[in-house]
């Protein structure tokens, strides 16, 4: 018996201890399929795209929030640091099947986040001309938005610069 219980001690430690082979590591690269904005002629592939009913007592408020990854397909592969564009837009309510930017007074605001810029890692930008297009999902389900901007940086709020274009289409799941 003592024999019994030493012979399973030692084979209980041996698979214990013995090694485990992994799948090799992939590193995710995200991408949400889920739309894709141009920058200045650039098309940029979307990361995310998301939609918050930001106003319980309005179904149809919306707050759209996008980040398009600007990095090349090289310097994804070779892991540089991240590159981003962001863009948000918030409705009251999306009511009505276009909304033109600065006529409709829509909150809206750009970043690119550039985390390999020591001079200038941020800098913001806003639209001053845009057409955007919602088509809402009054029930839930996939809402899709299209829009056409002409953007600008800005530094401390005021806008500098040239105009830029911005156009996209995305989709977001609304429950």
């Amino acid at each position: 018996m003592k024999r019994f219980a030493l012979l399973l001690g030692i084979a209980t430690a041996a698979g214990l201890s013995s090694c485990y082979e992994s799948p090799d590591f992939i590193n995710p690269v995200y991408n949400c399929e889920c739309g894709a904005v141009t920058l200045n002629g650039q098309e940029l592939p979307l990361k995310m795209a998301e939609a918050v009913v930001w106003d319980s007592l309005q179904p149809l408020s919306r707050r759209y929030h996008l980040v398009a990854d600007m990095r090349t397909a090289d310097e994804v592969t070779a892991h540089a640091p991240a590159h981003d564009f962001t863009v948000t837009l918030e409705f009251d309510s999306i009511n009505r099947p276009v909304f033109y930017v600065p006529a409709d007074g829509i909150v809206n605001g750009m970043q690119e986040i550039n985390q390999g810029d020591d001079l200038f890692p941020v800098r913001n930008f806003i639209a001053t001309n845009a057409i955007i297009q919602p088509t809402p999902a009054f029930l839930g389900g996939t809402e899709t938005v299209t829009f056409e901007m002409l953007i600008k940086e800005t530094v401390n709020g005021n806008p500098v610069g040239f105009e830029m274009p911005l156009n996209g289409t995305f989709v977001v799941n609304i429950d």
